[in-house]
């Protein structure tokens, strides 16, 4: 129990600091010319989509202590070149090969997921939840202090952070997967050979519709929270509201709930969160026009919203992991990774248009509300071939 435990507290601080990683990367593209910004970002992002299934998925024949170590130390790497960059030497050169370190081989956060299903038995949903809170607390963080730190300051103190990562995982992280015995190192005697087979993989976990639905319907919920969350945080639109923080507060809110409703099974948890998210924004429509000051309405609706996603995706993680054999859980959470990841993208886009077209509130607020209404056809779908199954 204390090794679950340990194991347990070693991950949420890898998740952690990987987002905060991330974002940190993503500051440093705000202060480039906008072209250039884009296209750090867009390549940031497609290298996340495709390489972290492939990066998680060899946890699974190489071990996931190995894989945690590599993608920490590539990701203490990533920020090295960033400080070089902010401190010795301002050359895009050095945020680009921070790119490319921290997109191909820095991709902690899908190892990560698979290291809880290897160890935390058949009660995915408590862990997964308790994993998922790394995000909010790394948000609320991020939203509340974003200002009182320079960018150097921050730049050492996660090379620091990134650095007794990289020492805990050595000194206290034990193996605990359980490998394919099919499969073993000799097969991969060359680089193609490794993607290759991978690929091969994904491919065929993408054609298996039941997967396919969920991933489906987890990319429309994640486009739907992050297209509020990384307008207040990233593009730090209407900061006044300080809607981040409320949503980051009713996530953690979320998360203590689970712990209360153990016991109940994973598809009516879902059912509890669709509820909670979609009539958490019906007020909002109702009485925007009535409402003089928004800033209250708009923090107590995204509050709601934050607490129902907090039910989604523990639970569908859940689910996918019970799927799913021990030697094969680095590639699914891979893939929820990327999804997770283009969800990301696309509510960057959709915030660059809002940007662009100098929009009212009420057309993201629409947006957020309908990708995640239009969420449930894919649900759906996959709960109904679950129950045909049964």
């Amino acid at each position: 129990m204390k090794q679950k435990n340990l194991i347990m507290f070693l991950v949420f601080l890898f998740i952690f600091a990987d987002i905060l990683c991330e974002n940190f990367i993503g500051i440093i593209y705000n202060k480039e010319p906008q072209t250039a910004e884009f296209f750090l970002f867009l390549s940031f992002v497609l290298m996340q989509i495709i390489f972290a299934p492939i990066q998680s998925g060899l946890s699974d024949t190489y071990g996931r202590k190995r894989s945690l170590l590599v993608s920490l130390s590539f990701s203490l790497l990533s920020l090295v070149f960033l400080l070089i960059f902010n401190n010795l030497a301002a050359l895009i050169s050095f945020v680009i090969l921070a790119t490319i370190v921290k997109g191909i081989v820095g991709n902690t956060l899908p190892i990560s997921l698979a290291v809880i299903a290897d160890t935390q038995g058949k009660n995915y949903r408590i862990a997964f939840a308790c994993s998922t809170a790394a995000y909010a607390l790394a948000y609320l963080i991020l939203a509340s202090i974003i200002d009182l730190i320079s960018v150097k300051q921050s730049n050492l103190y996660l090379i620091l952070l990134f650095l007794l990562l990289v020492i805990f995982c050595f000194v206290f992280f034990r193996k605990t997967e359980v490998k394919n015995k099919k499969r073993n190192e000799n097969e991969f005697n060359s680089i193609v050979s490794v993607f290759k087979n991978e690929t091969r993989l994904i491919i065929k976990d993408l054609k298996h519709t039941p997967t396919s639905k969920a991933l489906a319907a987890f990319f429309l919920w994640e486009t739907s929270l992050y297209s509020i969350l990384i307008s207040q945080v990233d593009f730090q639109l209407n900061k006044q509201t300080h809607i981040a923080q409320s949503m980051m507060l009713g996530y953690l809110l979320g998360v203590f709930i689970l712990f209360l409703i153990n016991k109940t099974e994973d598809r009516k948890i879902i059912r509890l969160g669709y509820c909670t998210s979609f009539f958490s924004l019906v007020p909002y429509f109702l009485l925007f026009q009535v409402v003089v000051d928004q800033k209250e309405l708009l923090r107590v609706c995204y509050f709601f919203h934050a607490l129902g996603n907090a039910f989604l995706s523990p639970a569908l993680l859940s689910m996918l992991a019970k799927e799913r054999k021990s030697h094969e859980q680095g590639r699914i959470y891979g893939l929820t990774d990327s999804v997770d990841t283009l969800g990301f993208l696309c509510a960057t886009i959709a915030i660059m248009i809002f940007n662009f077209l100098k929009l009212e509130l009420i057309y993201l607020i629409s947006f957020s509300f309908l990708t995640f209404a239009f969420s449930w056809m894919f649900y759906g779908r996959f709960q109904k071939i679950k129950n045909e199954k049964i």
